[in-house]
């Protein structure tokens, strides 16, 4: 890290309190803000941080130091995003000249969500020539030459240096099976484990509550669509945070697609556990419906990680904050608060 990349990492640090807070806010692994914050120190000749297993915060020294570095480095910032937008001034106004821009994401996440973003990120950038990859399997931004790959499961402290890393969006499954199903199997009078008679209570149109039956039951007593890429035909992560799994007794079709998860499901009898995205077409037309049976929460952390460019205004930049104010993505983040909040989760 440069200089003034240092003193942006000691004012993140100020700021959020923590060497993992500023980790998370600049895309950059808590090695590299340490780094930063002890070359600082070395050069200075003083500590800036006290660090303890609460956080860091500053000494008196340094937050003397960090007052008045700060309005230095917003005018530093300033001045290179000026520079930067004149920079793109002249590029746009050049009709011959294209940029190309090479993006990795998920299958299903490009498809469905991406392909929107890149199609009216063009409208707006028509000198941009973007390509989009899309592979469930992890894709190297150096071997595979990518200016931008969004995945699933990367941490900030799991990448390159040279590169960053952020969140973009947390994507939720749900169990969800069509509505006629629902109506068949509560017509059977399912018991559980301690002979209780299912029930059903509507949350809203798209969401019902299972009583009497937990989890381990649904999945023991009813057919499974299992999306291969994450294992489900063997085993079904439910809720991220005590790693909860349980076993499909009844699998009845597996694809390595979740597309054709959904549309086997929509076809045909059973229930599968997919991510909101794929599901949020048919939840609304009614198709589908989301079923819970207890209050869990399986969230794949989706992060965008590029090349570490200089300047607001370059290319990739200009992609990656497009990409994080695109309706596509809020419309979707609002959608899964809303979901939680009926959810109560």
């Amino acid at each position: 890290m440069d200089d003034i990349a240092n003193h942006k990492a000691l004012i993140c640090v100020a700021e959020t309190g923590s060497l993992g807070g500023a980790s998370e806010q600049l895309g950059k692994s808590k090695v590299m803000i340490s780094r930063a914050i002890k070359t600082l120190e070395d050069e200075l000749g003083f500590r800036l941080l006290d660090r303890n297993a609460k956080g860091s915060k500053l000494t008196a020294k340094g937050s003397a130091y960090v007052e008045t570095c700060r309005p230095v480095i917003q005018q530093v910032d300033s001045a290179l995003n000026a520079m930067a937008l004149n920079k793109g001034q002249f590029i746009c106004d050049t009709d011959d000249q294209q940029i190309p821009l090479k993006l990795s994401s998920p299958n299903t996440f490009g498809s469905i969500v991406l392909s929107e973003v890149i199609a009216d990120f063009q409208k707006a950038h028509s000198h941009y020539r973007l390509e989009l990859v899309t592979d469930e399997q992890f894709q190297d931004i150096f071997d595979h030459k990518l200016d931008i790959s969004i995945r699933a499961h990367l941490s900030s402290d799991s990448i390159h240096d040279n590169l960053i890393s952020r969140p973009l969006i947390k994507l939720p499954f749900f169990l969800c099976c069509t509505p006629e199903y629902l109506t068949r199997y509560l017509s059977k009078t399912v018991t559980s484990a301690n002979s209780m008679i299912a029930e059903r209570d509507v949350i809203s149109d798209n969401i019902v509550r299972i009583k009497n039956v937990s989890i381990d039951d649904w999945f023991a007593q009813t057919p499974f669509v299992a999306w291969s890429y994450l294992g489900q035909h063997e085993s079904v992560m439910v809720d991220s945070e005590s790693q909860r799994k349980v076993t499909p007794a009844n699998v009845t079709f597996i694809s390595n697609n979740s597309i054709s998860c959904r549309n086997y499901l929509m076809a045909s009898e059973g229930f599968a556990f997919l991510p909101l995205h794929v599901i949020r077409q048919a939840l609304n037309e009614g198709k589908l419906i989301i079923v819970t049976l207890e209050p869990i929460k399986f969230e794949v952390d989706l992060r965008i990680t590029y090349m570490n460019a200089q300047g607001r205004q370059s290319a990739t930049n200009r992609f990656v904050e497009f990409l994080m104010q695109h309706s596509a993505i809020t419309s979707l983040r609002q959608e899964i608060q809303s979901l939680y909040i009926k959810l109560k989760i």
